[in-house]
């Protein structure tokens, strides 16, 4: 009953304190809700502050300060309320006795209202905390630098909670500007390799005394092209909207867009300096996607093994273009010599090592690995084709490369991996089984000995070695591709020839980590060169866009040059797959287009 009265009472305040400043008061706040809490493993005594700019405080000059509101996540004792222009100020502006104050939101009326100047506003407070609930200082999981400033008076340091802290201003007066909103943020997007229009989205606040009905924003991608977007939607006083912008992402570039804030309730915004926001719209060369390697040990043995087949089967259907699986077999009928580097680093399965630099559970951990390498940018593509011999024993593969900046020594490695899907004929051993170590996609329901197991991305060997050759030339010019070819005969444990995949490794020659990768089913054909020269099919001109069906069926990068009548170089593109489209907006007349793959190339005149 107690509890129930706690959270009664609570509840109460809260709706309470919202009536009491929705109307004619405005809440300078970097959060609502107390999610965590800081402090130590004993009893302490800490002075967190957040801070507000001049940007934040300046549309309220001439009102003030009449109420704190504290967030905390325990109990605290003799708690002080200060006032700064700095958090680093050594003597308070302000200085209030509290007293106590509790779990929860705690509404603190200034014995004296704070006259707001428009400089900046430091809020803080000191209280001590018991052995009991040490971690009592509230703070949000969204971080702000601003609204993180922590001072540990026993140990007398600066630390930050990682979060922002729980701690608002109420402000209120007979100057309160009425129609007044503030972008507060806009997201940075990078765009998906495949992705042709992406969308950013950002929060406006209503700061001002006025419910908000209508407002209206104008953008510009790079400063052009500017754009109206007019949002009809009621915005409460002290609360936020959010509104989505959405742009194209089919060029490789980067994007800076900005949001200006046009108007509110049709009248001129009543401060303009909080009115105007930037974020940056990143479209990623497709030559240069990031292909994320995880290598798994596992076994027919390992009874925990299911999870991690379960795992990357629902990674490659989420990722089918960035990830690639290689499920390594330790001590068992379906295990290769070549992979022992791996297998011997492992002390128990299921493993795995994301870009053999991560290393996790490939069921627990893959996800979060695999976003964690993916976002990294690369400077390096690879991509990767392969064709059998003309009696299908051996396999000829070639490596094409390409970098975004001139290299001297690159030294890069790399290791080609065949693996097999769709074998069937082993016994796997399940701890899922009835349902004894819960859900498992199906396991649960098998018995303890599987043996319909079909086994995918199985690694069958490593050429020439697990670390591999050198493959770069001496030096790359940025932007130029460069190919390497490599042979090697069939390995004989292949059950069905239909079946094999051969999947490309570039390593980095400091760390040994993958840096990148690339996958090929080979093809049947007496030769590789001739499937790769860029023959033209067919091609035509649409909306300042030259789309050309090459007849190769091959996704290797191309080279794509155009030139003036007078041969001079006026475009250079990176391309792949066997339609290709090429960006000619803005050219006008006769002009050369020039498409090479390795040695190869083929040249057609266009008329635009």
């Amino acid at each position: 009953m107690k509890r129930i009265t706690f959270f009664l009472i609570v509840f109460t305040i809260a709706l309470q304190l919202k009536a009491q400043y929705n109307n004619d008061s405005i809440v300078l706040k970097y959060n609502d809700s107390i999610d965590k809490g800081y402090g130590g493993s004993e009893a302490t005594t800490i002075t967190p502050y957040v801070l507000f700019k001049p940007i934040d405080t300046q549309a309220y000059t001439g009102n003030k300060i009449t109420h704190v509101h504290i967030g905390l996540k325990g109990n605290a004792t003799n708690v002080y309320l200060y006032i700064k222009k700095s958090p680093t100020d050594v003597n308070p502006i302000y200085k209030q006795k509290i007293g106590n104050l509790y779990t929860g939101w705690n509404d603190i009326t200034l014995t004296t209202p704070y006259d707001i100047t428009g400089d900046s506003v430091t809020i803080g407070y000191k209280a001590s905390f018991s052995s009991d609930n040490p971690n009592g200082v509230g703070y949000s999981s969204d971080r702000n630098v601003d609204a993180d400033y922590v001072f540990w008076n026993s140990k007398s340091n600066w630390f930050t909670t990682g979060g922002s802290l729980c701690i608002q201003a109420v402000i209120s007066g007979d100057k309160m500007p009425i129609n007044e909103m503030a972008l507060k943020s806009l997201s940075s997007v990078i765009a998906g390799y495949s992705d042709k229009t992406v969308k950013l989205t950002g929060i406006i606040s209503n700061m001002g005394i006025s419910p908000v009905s209508k407002y209206e924003l104008k953008y510009t991608v790079n400063d052009v092209g500017e754009q109206n977007l007019v949002v009809h939607k009621n915005v409460a006083v002290n609360q936020v909207d959010t509104f989505n912008i959405e742009l194209p992402s089919d060029v490789t570039g980067k994007y800076r867009v900005k949001v200006t804030l046009a108007s509110v309730n049709d009248q001129v915004d009543a401060y303009f300096p909080n009115d105007t926001i930037s974020s940056l719209l990143t479209v990623r060369d497709k030559a240069y996607m990031k292909r994320v390697v995880v290598e798994e040990g596992t076994g027919t043995w390992c009874g925990w093994c299911p999870r991690g087949l379960v795992g990357l089967e629902l990674m490659k259907k989420a990722y089918p273009e960035q990830f690639i699986p290689i499920s390594v077999h330790g001590n068992d009928a379906l295990a290769v010599s070549s992979y022992s580097p791996l297998i011997e680093k492992m002390s128990g399965f299921p493993d795995c090592y994301v870009d053999r630099k991560i290393q996790g559970d490939p069921y627990d951990d893959i996800h979060r690995m695999f976003e964690q390498e993916v976002s990294l940018n690369t400077h390096l593509g690879f991509n990767l084709q392969a064709a059998y011999n003309q009696d299908s024993t051996t396999v000829n593969v070639k490596a094409s490369l390409i970098s975004d900046a001139n290299l001297d020594n690159p030294n890069y490695y790399a290791a080609f991996v065949v693996v097999e899907d769709s074998v069937k004929g082993y016994t796997q051993t399940n701890y899922y089984h009835d349902n004894s170590n819960g859900y498992m996609y199906g396991w649960e329901k098998k018995d303890e000995s599987v043996s319909d197991v079909v086994y995918n991305d199985l690694a069958r060997g490593i050429y020439s070695s697990y670390n591999g050759d050198i493959c770069t030339p001496a030096t790359m010019e940025a932007e130029k591709v460069y190919d390497y070819s490599y042979s090697f005969d069939l390995p004989s444990v292949v059950k069905n020839k239909k079946n094999v995949r051969v999947i490309g490794l570039l390593i980095s020659p400091t760390t040994s980590y993958i840096v990148n990768a690339g996958n090929a089913i080979p093809i049947s054909t007496t030769g590789i060169k001739n499937v790769l020269t860029p023959q033209v099919k067919s091609y035509k001109i649409l909306e300042g866009e030259l789309l050309v069906k090459l007849s190769d069926g091959q996704d290797s990068y191309r080279s794509v040059y155009i030139f003036t009548t007078e041969g001079k170089l006026i475009k250079k593109q990176v391309v792949t797959g066997d339609l290709i489209s090429i960006d000619i907006s803005g050219l006008h007349g006769i002009h050369f287009v020039k498409i090479c793959n390795g040695h190869s190339s083929q040249t057609l005149k266009i008329s635009i």
